[in-house]
């Protein structure tokens, strides 16, 4: 990549008329960033005609917004003057760019659900004409650094395959992860450890469960790229994820029920488990953001947070008419998305709602509320 020096870039003879030249201020991260040199700055944009130029990170992602003002800025550098020491201008702005955090995201329209390894074995194969839509591709075509991105799309079970980019669908998933956990427990059992299958399946990282599983029969019926985003989405660098395992099992109930009484619901979603896995079930962090319990606790419910209002008023009128009174940790996950500027939990909440502390517990009710 050629370099110029900014004032050289800047100065009327050498600019060109195709182009616009602005001013952007730098947050800390970003500076750190370019004085450290370990990290490398990407300029990314949708190529939607909508949307905002991002500058990020190998970790983070910044929105570049313009901000007018009143007064010129005005862009010097020293020279020499009559022999003494003077600033030259060498443009002026009207305006100037800053860097806002912004949540990253990565635009799946587009991509193809993938319900059954049947659909999956008869997609077309892009890997030689080059013709298909690669993870290359939807990372350029992301607002998110590399880090936010690999993490979004284990998230959304987004994989490459032949070539081209599909999201896995949620039955899919369940059943492979189910097949993942049970040829680990087998070789558990098999190494002598049948009484302590959980502490030893907890010891399992990412890159040791890989070298367990990447073979034999789970091979050859769900193919290795699913099973690598499995591995991906499931398992880290401090072993098997059982919360994740837990919600993934646990949405299937409530979706297939809706509604259920709860202690009927725990006794399904340990049947559904893989056989011999018994994690510590907390719905609280399982399950968080998905369901509602209401009829003095004794039922639970589905709730997709996609289907509720944007609008933080109404948005709170639909949480209160499924109940009158909602624990605070039970309401948070389901206003984290409207709470757009990051305002605390608590001091986000009381704009539009009372918090009363009955005993040790905080809950949630409308302001009309006695």
């Amino acid at each position: 990549m050629e370099t110029h020096d900014v004032y050289t870039v800047l100065s009327p003879e050498s600019q060109s008329s195709d182009y616009k030249l602005h001013l952007v201020t730098l947050n800390n991260h970003i500076l750190s960033a370019i004085e450290d040199g370990k990290d490398k700055l990407y300029l990314k944009a949708s190529s939607s005609t909508e949307g905002y130029p991002v500058i990020v990170t190998d970790s983070r992602t910044f929105k570049i917004r313009q901000q007018n003002q009143s007064n010129c800025l005005m862009l010097m550098n020293t020279d020499k003057v009559n022999g003494k020491d003077a600033g030259v201008s060498f443009d002026d702005f009207k305006s100037k760019l800053i860097l806002e955090d912004v949540k990253p995201d990565v635009d799946t329209t587009g991509l193809i659900t993938i319900r059954t390894i049947e659909q999956l074995r008869n997609t077309v194969d892009h890997s030689e004409d080059g013709k298909g839509y690669t993870l290359k591709d939807l990372f350029a075509n992301s607002r998110a650094s590399k880090a936010e991105f690999e993490d979004i799309i284990s998230r959304q079970q987004i994989f490459e395959f032949r070539g081209c980019c599909y999201i896995a669908g949620d039955a899919l998933v369940t059943t492979c992860i189910g097949k993942i956990v049970e040829k680990l427990i087998k070789q558990v059992v098999e190494s002598g450890h049948e009484l302590d299958i959980m502490e030893e399946l907890n010891k399992f990282k990412y890159c040791e469960a890989r070298k367990c599983v990447l073979g034999g029969e789970i091979l050859e019926k769900h193919l290795k790229e699913l099973i690598e985003l499995c591995l991906r989405k499931f398992f880290g660098q401090d072993g098997i994820n059982d919360d994740l395992i837990v919600r993934q099992f646990g949405l299937e109930v409530l979706r297939k029920h809706k509604t259920l009484k709860l202690d009927d619901f725990m006794i399904e979603l340990k049947l559904r488990l893989p056989f011999n896995y018994t994690p510590q079930i907390k719905l609280n962090q399982a399950l968080s953001g998905c369901y509602y319990t209401f009829g003095d606790d004794k039922l639970i419910a589905y709730l997709d947070d996609s289907m509720l209002s944007e609008d933080p008023v109404r948005r709170f009128a639909q949480l209160f008419s499924l109940k009158p009174q909602w624990e605070v940790t039970e309401i948070e996950p389901f206003i984290d998305s409207i709470n757009k500027k990051g305002t605390k939990p608590e001091k986000f909440l009381l704009k539009f709602c009372k918090v009363k502390r009955v005993g040790k517990k905080h809950y949630a009710m409308p302001m009309r509320a006695s």
